[in-house]
């Protein structure tokens, strides 16, 4: 092996008898501390050679590939990691190596992943061993907003024992993000309630250093959960809006509202600013927002829950789906509008339509169409309903 290691001819080639004469060594230990040394000395090729022949070796051959400047490779390689030996080894190999701001990186790209998907995608107990000590060194020198936001709500959503919640919550303060502080405390009410009373308590206590300070963001917060938000309106005519107090000016009055949407479409957060109003019940500044994001659909969805059907079916037929419009007024019981776009949809939807005449108390036209539809057990039962109708009729007179 080690003759095949310095012949030329076998370099030239991606040193396939080296590789072979490797898996031909019993003692794979040997190997791997061969492979190490040859690291260590610099001969990153020669290591590389000698640890893809050693099973889950994703993390030194990744460290191996960064070293010969193949940037796909080593991402390639680190992506394949699953297991939390694995893991943990290749935190140690960024920690040996001065590559924290590596490792740091692409843990956070794993933290968007897991956010977007719903997925943790990491083994749990990483959490608990050394990724948390990890991201901690690692923020020591690279404190960005969006990457401690990242952070923060990675460990908010996935610590499911909360037993990381002072570090959500410092990373979600540090990074402003009120919206996903907001959640995180409430949901510490459910799960972690020693934990919710203990901020509550802190939080009685510095109210009056806050406003001596003139901190009106963080009174802004803190209000929110001791009195309702009370003092919120208060506050906002002190405050300039930002990443930090946004969401209080979503429900302020128009001015302030105005002026969050604003600040959120030049900073690319719309849709925390629309999924903020929604989880408040303000569906009808929701789909404001959504408008000006440019989602009429959602938008439309948002008019809906906010009992608002013209909207919402003025932006349907903008978009032709008048089906869409017509379920806008049936859900408020305006059945005759609901019909008249339903007529409008092509090609017509006949099962639409059948109900709504039904509502109407059009049983014959109701019964054809559910004729023409196929459907004999919607049929069925509209005509026993017609006939049940006509008995009533027949009964009061």
């Amino acid at each position: 092996m080690e003759c095949f290691l310095k012949s030329e001819a076998d370099e030239k080639s991606g040193y396939p008898m080296a590789k072979q004469a490797a898996r031909k060594v019993r003692d794979i230990r040997w190997v791997c501390t061969q492979a190490r040394n040859l690291f260590e000395t610099g001969f990153y090729q020669k290591a590389l050679a000698l640890f893809s022949i050693l099973g889950y070796a994703e993390p030194e051959i990744g460290i191996c590939l960064k070293r010969m400047n193949d940037e796909a490779g080593w991402r390639k390689a680190w992506s394949r990691v699953t297991r939390l030996e694995d893991y943990s080894r290749l935190i140690d190999i960024c920690l040996s190596q001065d590559e924290v701001r590596l490792g740091g990186q692409f843990f956070l790209e794993k933290c968007r992943t897991a956010l977007i998907r719903g997925n943790l995608g990491l083994p749990y107990d990483l959490i608990g061993s050394k990724l948390v000590d990890f991201m901690d060194a690692y923020f020591v020198k690279a404190r960005q907003p969006e990457e401690t936001r990242t952070w923060g709500r990675f460990l908010a959503r996935f610590d499911f024992e909360g037993t990381f919640w002072k570090k959500s919550f410092f990373y979600l303060e540090l990074g402003e993000d009120t919206d996903a502080l907001i959640d995180f405390i409430e949901r510490l009410d459910f799960f972690n309630r020693r934990a919710y009373l203990e901020i509550k308590k802190q939080w009685k206590k510095e109210m009056r250093g806050l406003e001596e300070r003139e901190d009106w963001d963080g009174l802004a917060l803190r209000d929110y959960f001791l009195n309702g938000g009370r003092r919120i309106p208060e506050f906002l005519r002190k405050m300039t809006v930002g990443a930090g107090n946004f969401v209080f000016f979503l429900f302020g009055e128009d001015q302030f509202f105005n002026a969050a949407v604003d600040w959120c479409a030049r900073n690319n957060r719309l849709p925390e600013a629309w999924e903020r109003c929604a989880k408040w019940k303000r569906y009808a500044r929701a789909a404001l927002i959504c408008e000006r994001a440019g989602c009429p659909e959602k938008a439309a969805e948002y008019y809906v829950s906010a009992r608002q059907p013209e909207k919402a079916a003025s932006i349907y037929v903008g978009l032709g789906k008048f089906h869409k419009a017509g379920d806008a007024f049936y859900k408020r019981g305006q059945f005759a509008e609901a019909l008249a776009l339903y007529e409008m949809q092509k090609p017509p939807d006949k099962r639409r339509q059948a109900r709504t005449h039904e509502k109407m108390g059009d049983f014959a036209a109701a019964l054809n169409l559910w004729n023409e539809a196929g459907d004999k057990r919607a049929a069925e039962k509209c005509r026993a309903r017609w006939d049940r109708s006509r008995q009533r009729r027949l009964f009061n007179h």
